[in-house]
């Protein structure tokens, strides 16, 4: 069905791969993720990745303690693995 909003354009889909706002939206969120997770980075400030550590850890069941060093570690090891993907 389509929308009689002015507001709402029509997305045609191509037939294979991801259509053009398919594309956008991941570069619109390392936009804006990626430049605070960098300066993070250089104090080495994991708390910017808190909650996505914990969730992790929830995930796999592991019991680390937030004040130990392999805490610390997997924390930065996060971080840079989310500002310099290789």
């Amino acid at each position: 069905m389509l929308s009689t909003r002015p507001d709402t354009r029509l997305v045609i889909r191509p037939k294979v791969g991801h259509s053009d706002r398919e594309m956008q939206k991941p570069a619109d969120t390392v936009a804006w993720t990626v430049p605070p997770a960098k300066h993070a980075l250089a104090r080495g400030d994991y708390s910017f990745l808190q909650r996505e550590i914990d969730e992790l850890l929830k995930v796999f069941r592991i019991n680390l303690d937030p004040k130990s060093a392999s805490y610390r570690e997997l924390g930065l090891a996060m971080l840079l693995s989310g500002v310099c993907p290789t």
